[in-house]
């Protein structure tokens, strides 16, 4: 760069010197006409400061909201609550009260609700199980429950091209199509863990009016959610090491466990518990290697076995299974060869601590 020299130039293009007292301090390298203001370095760092403020706000807000509802009303003034009180309009009690004063069979509903969704991973936060119990004591509508969790519409996302198609997936993402349009997979996981809680719940609340189809359950369960819900999937499956029956197996392989089913449903209540429990562990083992749906084949499963436990006049307790017992006993059970069979041991150890009578316990 050439050195600069205190000259400007007339219209002529001819150079004159510039007068002493009208001449600005500048370096040797810098022209004098691109010198800024003494103060403008220092606007620009604080406007440049405030700038990644805001931004690191907005992202806490949109973080929150992806993890549902209730993390994103922390950033809102005047929406703080004490803990124990539920969001819900038109219920202001508290969650332990509410519990202590259901009767045994909505404690019974309630727990093994959650403990169904735990099994998947969900931790549910104080305010939505105060949500549950709203719901359980006729206090809200399922409508009511619903709406309040669902999270803040956002801009539709991206469309990429020159991707290839996939039937349960959104265009460009890894997050599957959904009855809300959520394309953030964190918000429509919290959304899913909610809607299904409701219905397992109302499920445990009608275990003798509820139909034992397969297909109606994981339809009547997901349905809120998922349009496919309740239809085979039509695409490979595996978790892990461990793959899943063939799609193309699938409608026949449940006609042939639909019967099973079906075929308990009737005859269980003149079992004794040591069959009882190996049949509901064979049906369940099959059941998982089928694994007949894209999504939603445990919490299906599990409700499954409440209701034909329920059949037979007993009653399953999930509520101390953890979820890597769950999760090993599935990894077990699963054959060495994709067209072997399951094996029902890892679930009999399983089921057979947590299967009680219910006329046992009637009479006591």
């Amino acid at each position: 760069m050439r050195r600069i020299t205190h000259r400007r130039a007339d219209r002529c293009g001819r150079g004159h010197p510039i007068p002493r007292s009208r001449r600005r301090p500048c370096t040797g390298e810098v022209p004098h006409d691109r010198l800024q203001h003494p103060l403008a370095g220092a606007l620009g760092r604080l406007e440049t400061r405030c700038r990644r403020r805001r931004g690191r706000r907005a992202r806490r807000i949109v973080e929150a909201l992806a993890a549902g509802p209730h993390r994103a009303a922390q950033h809102r003034p005047g929406t703080h609550r004490a803990a124990t009180q539920t969001r819900l309009p038109g219920v202001d009690v508290d969650v332990l009260d509410v519990v202590t004063v259901l009767d045994e069979a909505g404690r019974h509903a309630l727990a093994q609700t959650l403990a169904a969704e735990r099994l998947e991973g969900w931790q549910p936060s104080t305010e939505q199980i105060a949500d549950l119990t709203a719901l359980l004591t006729g206090a809200v509508s399922y409508d009511e429950y619903l709406r309040l969790r669902l999270p803040v519409a956002g801009a539709p996302a991206r469309r990429r091209r020159l991707v290839r198609r996939r039937p349960y997936y959104l265009p460009g993402t890894s997050v599957l199509r959904n009855n809300f349009g959520i394309a953030d997979a964190t918000a429509l996981a919290q959304l899913e863990f909610v809607a299904t809680a409701g219905r397992i719940l109302q499920a445990h609340l009608r275990c003798d009016d509820s139909d034992l189809d397969v297909r109606s359950l994981h339809r009547r369960v997901f349905g809120d959610v998922y349009a496919w819900a309740g239809e085979p999937r039509i695409v490979e499956l595996r978790k892990g090491d461990s793959a899943f029956g063939s799609c193309a197996r699938v409608p026949a392989a449940l006609a042939t466990l639909q019967a099973e089913i079906d075929r308990l449903g009737d005859e269980g209540a003149e079992l004794d518990d040591g069959t009882l429990t190996y049949r509901l562990a064979r049906i369940y083992v099959d059941y998982n290697q089928i694994h007949p749906f894209r999504e939603g084949n445990g919490r299906t499963g599990t409700l499954l076995l409440h209701l034909l436990a329920a059949r037979a006049g007993h009653r399953l307790d999930f509520a101390d299974v953890s979820r890597t017992e769950w999760i090993a006993a599935s990894r077990d059970s699963m054959p060495f060869r994709r067209d072997g069979r399951a094996d029902p041991r890892p679930f009999v150890a399983v089921l057979r601590k947590r299967l009680k009578s219910t006329i046992l316990d009637a009479d006591a």
